[in-house]
């Protein structure tokens, strides 16, 4: 099961390396400078510690087109592997919006993904000023440690 666990995050670690090496050597071979991003409409509150996908703008841009060549090579990637039955990626680049899936809809147990969504509620709160740091949480987090050095 670790062994799986391992393929599957080196799997995708291989995608997303491909995907940003592609995307580079793609740049860099046209000669065009990676434009900055900005913002489609004015933001009245910056979304500092989630969403940064409300402000991009989706269009028809360079980017997004060569999202089409990658996924045959992850294919061919995840053909080669034995004992992988299902795997599900999906890519999103949070300046263009441009986004790549492969079995994106199919459920999958989240194992330790789980973190992520839960992460995300509780910066949501605090953005929202639902919640907010205290100093008797921060007191309790560590009553004692075996550091010798402390």
């Amino acid at each position: 099961m670790k062994k799986n666990i391992f393929l599957i995050g080196g799997i995708f670690a291989l995608a997303f390396s491909l995907a940003a090496n592609l995307y580079f050597l793609i740049r860099q071979s046209s000669g065009k400078k990676i434009r900055e991003y900005k913002p489609p409409v004015a933001v009245e509150q910056p979304l500092i510690l989630i969403s940064p996908l409300k402000q991009a703008e989706i269009s028809e841009s360079p980017e997004v087109l060569h999202y089409v060549y990658l996924k045959p090579k992850l294919d061919e990637a995840i053909s080669k592997v034995e004992g992988i039955e299902d795997i599900g990626i999906f890519l999103q680049d949070s300046r263009s919006g441009a986004w790549l899936g492969m079995n994106e809809k199919t459920g999958f147990v989240p194992a330790s993904l789980l973190k992520v969504p839960v992460m995300m509620a509780i910066l949501k709160k605090f953005e929202r000023g639902e919640m907010t740091s205290s100093p008797p949480m921060e007191g309790r987090s560590i009553r004692r440690s075996e550091n010798k050095n402390d």
